[in-house]
């Protein structure tokens, strides 16, 4: 179905009841409607582009000169309400791409479906060390499985106002003597992530209708990370036996921490300040082998670059004491993993790997002894939907 009359983009300008509102539109633009289920229905102005997956917004043109308040047949306004009126549509909805910052497009829309999330700055506008952390180089972004939800300690908290110096508020500190830090909780495939945010100093007014600030204190502020923080966190446990020990990467500071099942990792952050932990459950493969992938330790959702995880035992296993010692020098398990993106790849391991295999050949990997942080570099999109990385431990 296409634009009527009224609404025409034809030879690089659209119309709007025979008036030009919108010049300078790329051939590659396209006007046509769409329709999702129930009452959403729209019309899209988008880029038709050859390449699958484009990671830069197009600008359509000079529309501002146009826009004229007291000519009420030009701008975007007359362009949502000449569709209106010509298609008979509820709602119209024009990509924010158009005029400004947009923070992703999920397709919905009938006809839509196939396509995938991706992530655009303004035109011009780019701030290109954020979106490393965020999008990989093909345009996708690293996503967690489910909406993002408040730790269970964090439910009857007010983390944007109970630390106002107010005679109320410091009646209640009596009873609870700390100011609270907002912890929210996501799940991947097989590690959690844990955003911790001190947002003391402004919150939303009821009475005003806007968000305020108000007076608070300066110092900061420290509240305790546990692994159970994350709540289906056994959810990516691949052992059923798992005992909770889980390894934690800070993605601020890069240090990573083994927390054991139920110890609490101190975090302390001033006003504004945050930080993104992964949290990954420890796989004991044989007495003294551990083992936790932690993902693309340089972005902020780095464990969701983990797709595949699978743990073999080898025959050095059967010749372990029981602290751990080795009899013989064979190998004593396989960690198999499927990642991914580009950049440092983390894990943790107990011991220094034996050998790292990338598909077929062999890389060269670092090791942290003091806190068994693994590193290695995938310095290139995989050829294939996944890299394949091989631990010989």
């Amino acid at each position: 179905m296409t634009i009527a009359s009224s609404v025409k983009l034809a030879g690089g300008t659209l119309s709007v009841c025979g008036r030009t509102v919108l010049s300078g539109v790329p051939d590659a633009v396209v006007a046509s409607s769409a329709a999702a289920g129930g009452a959403v229905d729209g019309v899209f102005l988008g880029a038709d582009l050859a390449e699958p997956a484009s990671r830069h917004v197009v600008s359509l043109g000079a529309l501002s000169k146009f826009q004229n308040a007291a000519d009420p047949s030009a701008g975007i306004q007359a362009v949502v309400r000449a569709a209106k009126e010509d298609l008979g549509l509820k709602y119209v909805y024009v990509w924010q791409s158009i005029t400004g910052y947009w923070g992703g497009f999920h397709p919905g829309a009938s006809g839509t479906e196939h396509y995938r999330s991706t992530l655009h700055d303004a035109p011009g506008n780019h701030d290109f060390e954020l979106l490393k952390k965020i999008v990989l180089p093909d345009g996708s972004v690293l996503r967690a499985r489910l909406p993002a939800r408040p730790t269970k300690d964090c439910l009857f908290t007010d983390p944007a106002r109970d630390g106002v110096s107010t005679p109320l508020k410091m009646l209640c500190r009596v009873f609870r003597p700390s100011c609270s830090l907002l912890k929210i909780w996501n799940m991947n495939k097989f590690t959690g992530v844990l955003g911790v945010y001190n947002c003391q100093g402004a919150a939303w007014s009821f009475a005003e209708k806007q968000s305020v600030f108000h007076q608070t204190g300066t110092e900061a502020l420290t509240c305790g990370v546990k692994a159970s923080d994350v709540h289906l966190i056994s959810e990516a446990a691949t052992d059923p036996e798992w005992n909770g020990d889980c390894a934690v990467h800070r993605h601020a500071s890069g240090e990573l921490v083994v927390l054991p099942n139920g110890v609490a990792l101190p975090i302390t952050l001033k006003i504004l300040e945050q930080d993104i932990l992964t949290v990954s459950p420890i796989k004991d493969l044989a007495p003294g082998f551990r083992f936790a992938p932690i993902g693309l330790i340089d972005m902020f959702n780095g464990g969701a670059a983990v797709e595949g995880l699978t743990y073999h035992l080898l025959d050095g296993a059967n010749q372990l004491g029981d602290n751990g010692s080795a009899s013989s020098s064979e190998a004593v398990g396989l960690v198999c993993m499927e990642a991914r993106g580009r950049g440092r790849f983390g894990a943790y391991s107990s011991v220094s790997p034996r050998k790292c295999m990338l598909g077929s050949a062999q890389v060269e990997s670092s090791y942290e002894s003091s806190s068994g942080l693994v590193i290695l570099q995938l310095k290139d999109m995989p050829k294939e939907r996944v890299h394949r990385i091989l631990v010989e431990l």
